[in-house]
């Protein structure tokens, strides 16, 4: 019990960043070890002239999560991405998906 405690006190709170999507201002969990970048499906409404596109466009890919489980996607979506900080963006292909809804990505569509 005493070694989860050490542990448990090695982990630190999310990696939430001020960001903007497409202009849009919002905080993200920035994760630096991921592979993908993925946008819940409820975000899309944010960015109405952006459409999901399928995508088989870009690849075949098959993405699971640390779990191991399958994450199924409905698309992708090619948004500008900026630190608020910086004026410069970065075109970014994020995966979309309605699977994908963490407790973290509830509370932050609650706090927009």
């Amino acid at each position: 019990m005493e070694d989860k405690v050490k542990l448990a006190s090695l982990v630190g709170d999310e990696c939430l960043i001020d960001c903007s999507l497409n202009g849009t201002k919002m905080k993200a969990l920035w994760d630096t070890g991921a592979q993908v970048s993925i946008l819940p499906s409820s975000y899309t409404s944010l960015f109405p002239e952006t459409c999901v596109k399928p995508i088989d466009e870009i690849a075949e890919i098959s993405v699971k999560s640390a779990t191991g489980t399958p994450i199924p996607f409905d698309g992708y979506v090619e948004l500008n991405f900026s630190i608020s900080q910086t004026q410069e963006s970065l075109t970014v292909p994020f995966l979309v998906s309605s699977a994908c809804m963490s407790e973290i990505t509830r509370q932050l569509l609650d706090s927009m």
